[in-house]
């Protein structure tokens, strides 16, 4: 399986506009991550799980599985249709408790950011995980939990890319392997 958690701390949930998810700390973003990395060509990637961590309000985990949808997502408002009628699983829980839960269960993680070590210096096997920021990156305080817990930095090139551009990117990387 593959996974990708990305966190903001600028989105958040709670009195979304469902018209303008831009509006509730560019959730929309958010959104277009989980659809770019779940959506292939005309179906769905049934071995990738995305966690998206909002953090712009209360603390909320949203997940989503390819393996339960039955088509592909075509729209950040369909997706947050998804979300807001409670279709999909959402909780409250910490970005460090959602790291240890997936190291405990197993899943190899690395931090993707323009700073790391290249990727190609890696070998990616089993279940693995990729954490990226939203449009403002990660704070320095979610940086030192993933030191802390032993995650492993990794830049898919010296610029920063869009955080959907880069979940394309590994799809495509790992498809080859």
């Amino acid at each position: 399986m593959k996974y990708f958690i990305i966190k903001s701390n600028t989105s958040c949930i709670d009195n979304v506009n469902p018209k303008s998810p831009a509006s509730s700390g560019r959730l929309d973003v958010i959104l277009d991550f989980i659809i770019e990395s779940l959506n292939l060509r005309n179906s769905v990637r049934r071995d990738v799980i995305v966690y998206a961590v909002l953090a712009g309000c209360e603390e909320y985990i949203i997940e989503i599985s390819g393996k339960d949808l039955r088509r592909p997502i075509h729209s950040e408002y369909e997706l947050l249709n998804l979300i807001v009628s409670g279709k999909l699983k959402m909780w409250r829980e910490g970005f460090q408790v959602l790291l240890q839960r997936l190291l405990s269960n197993g899943v190899k993680l690395y931090y993707l950011h323009e700073k790391g070590e290249p990727i190609s210096k890696f070998r990616f096997v089993g279940d693995v995980g990729f954490i990226i920021g939203d449009q403002d990156g990660l704070t320095t305080s979610d940086e030192k939990i993933i030191d802390d817990l032993g995650i492993p930095w990794i830049s898919l090139n010296s610029i920063p890319y869009l955080s959907w551009y880069c979940s394309v990117i590994i799809n495509a990387l790992l498809d080859k392997v």
